[in-house]
């Protein structure tokens, strides 16, 4: 794959039945060799493993790949089992907030749709339908997916329920659009710009990261996404919403817009959940298109309809999101501490490796 993504690891730790492509390798610890898999795993995660990996890694055009058999000539800093043990344990409870932000998450989800008559509820595809010329005309669409039965029905459930529906414009103060900086001032380290691709449900992710001069950052730093803000993608991968919640050095490509919502009228953490949701989505399906790359435009978007439930549902909803948010940083800083114990037992001792994760996890 692309460079950045070859030598990625990760410890399984789903339960049930699964299988795994071939551009994946699976690596399985001797039992007596003194090396525990989650140790492995932080190690091959840490700047020691991956410089070995950035070495070993064959390049071509757009492409790198490591070999299965150079593996073996990977060198592993063999520490003590009790240091291993101590970031086993921190790698054990990353996990478990990895799957207390996903029940979080599910949870809001639920409670959504559960609240709007669309618990299980799965749209049905029609093969043949009719539509009204005017209806047609209306829409200035003459494509038939547009058209889509489906696409209907998840409003109509929601109508039928008594429960309000407003366009997105109703509660929309602004819509700010993202800029484009040009891949020739793409550098390999630097500020962030965010591409549609660095952006999910949960948050930003370094998928494909590009990165800026701290000229070009200062020169746009209008588009810099602030806690608070909240964003959309519009290209590409259109409808993924998000309300930001940590500071980042970066700016938003064209691809995504920062909308201005009217609190008072609605609460931006279940908005964002709204339009992630089957009820976002169905609308997005249904607006978008493009040949190559698929486009949500600024006019379709303050079209999207959004149901209105009571205040303290809304807010229940939104508190289930952020405590979501705040198990998944949790993973990730436990993972931060147990890399940077593995780095400071090889650059310096395992004394002060266990001291610092001591005094780290006192901060829990």
């Amino acid at each position: 794959n692309a460079e950045e993504f070859v030598g990625r690891t990760g410890i399984f730790k789903l339960e049930g039945n699964y299988t795994f492509a071939s551009y994946l390798i699976r690596l399985r610890v001797n039992k007596n060799s003194g090396l525990l898999p989650d140790y492995l795993n932080i190690f091959l995660n840490s700047k020691f493993g991956r410089k070995q990996i950035h070495r070993f890694s064959r390049r071509a055009v757009n492409q790198a790949n490591v070999n299965a058999q150079e593996l073996k000539n990977f060198m592993i800093a063999l520490v003590s089992l009790n240091l291993q043990n101590k970031i086993a344990k921190l790698s054990n409870a990353a996990w478990q907030e990895i799957k207390k932000s996903r029940t979080f998450y599910s949870q809001a989800e639920s409670l959504l749709l559960e609240e709007l008559g669309l618990k299980d509820y799965k749209p049905q595809y029609k093969k043949t339908y009719t539509a009204k010329l005017s209806d047609a005309l209306s829409a200035r669409r003459l494509d038939a997916e547009y058209f889509q039965p489906a696409y209907e029905e998840v409003m109509e459930r929601i109508i039928n329920r008594g429960i309000e529906i407003k366009p997105l414009k109703s509660f929309l103060c602004e819509i700010q659009k993202g800029v484009e900086v040009g891949s020739e001032n793409y550098l390999e380290n630097g500020k962030l710009f965010l591409r549609v691709s660095n952006l999910s449900v949960n948050g930003f992710t370094d998928k494909d990261q590009k990165y800026i001069s701290d000229e070009i950052y200062q020169r746009f730093i209008k588009y810099k996404p602030n806690v608070g803000d909240f964003l959309l993608t519009k290209d590409a991968t259109p409808g993924i919403a998000y309300v930001v919640k940590e500071d980042v050095e970066g700016i938003i490509s064209s691809g995504i817009v920062k909308l201005k919502i009217d609190e008072d009228q609605i609460n931006k953490e279940y908005l964002a959940l709204c339009i992630n949701s089957i009820i976002g989505k169905s609308q997005v399906e249904r607006d978008v298109g493009g040949s190559v790359i698929i486009h949500w435009r600024p006019e379709q978007i303050r079209q999207l309809l959004i149901p209105i439930l009571p205040d303290h549902i809304q807010r229940q909803i939104a508190e289930l999101v952020q405590k979501s948010h705040q198990a998944r940083k949790k993973a990730k800083e436990l993972l931060e501490i147990a890399k940077r114990a593995v780095e400071i037992a090889i650059e310096k001792s395992e004394e002060e490796a266990l001291n610092f994760i001591s005094s780290s996890q006192n901060h829990y």
